[in-house]
């Protein structure tokens, strides 16, 4: 499970430095809740606390759930649709990246 956590983690943070870098040049932010706690989408103080110290913080818990619980078959899944989610978000991220030309391979 730790290593799960681990990747949720690294896809966090690849997360962060997409969005922080589409964000800079004039795109906004995908995700509702995200974009009014960080405002306007040019605040990097916020969106850095929030992105890169929220979803450490949570897996954090969820891994000390864990070893507290027996069955962990649900918190297993909630992290396997977390990864999920995070993969998705950055091959949108990848994707826009390579149609608007801000890198190529």
């Amino acid at each position: 499970m730790f290593s799960r956590i681990y990747a949720l983690i690294i896809l966090n943070i690849l997360d962060f430095f997409f969005t922080n870098k589409l964000l800079s040049i004039g795109f906004t932010e995908g995700n509702p809740i995200l974009d009014y706690i960080i405002g306007s989408g040019q605040s990097d103080t916020k969106l850095l606390y929030t992105k890169l110290l929220l979803v450490p913080i949570l897996c954090f818990v969820l891994y000390v759930i864990s070893q507290f619980r027996r069955n962990t078959r649900y918190l297993s899944l909630m992290i396997d649709i977390l990864l999920i989610t995070y993969g998705l978000i950055n091959s949108l991220h990848i994707y826009i990246f390579l149609r608007e030309g801000i890198f190529t391979f």
